[in-house]
């Protein structure tokens, strides 16, 4: 979602969208996000925000994080 967000703010709804299809050619995993993680991302982002982090930056966070994730890769300078 960070990447299709990414697409439509830079390139408009309509390319955007069509550029985003590419995600629907492959196998990907998704990772869950509970009520019971939202007391976890609470914090991170009052820390943050002001630095431009958001919710959802800190949502991939506290996923990579669950999923052991090590390495994430970003066009996002703050991120």
């Amino acid at each position: 979602m960070e990447i299709t967000h990414y697409l439509f703010k830079r390139l408009g709804s309509i390319e955007g969208f069509e550029k985003s299809n590419i995600f629907q050619l492959a196998q990907f995993e998704t990772l869950e996000f509970t009520s019971r993680d939202l007391d976890e991302s609470l914090a991170p982002i009052r820390r943050v925000s002001y630095l431009g982090l958001g919710g959802r930056d800190v949502t991939i966070l506290i996923c990579r994080k669950k999923a052991g994730i090590t390495h994430l890769v970003t066009h996002d300078q703050v991120f």
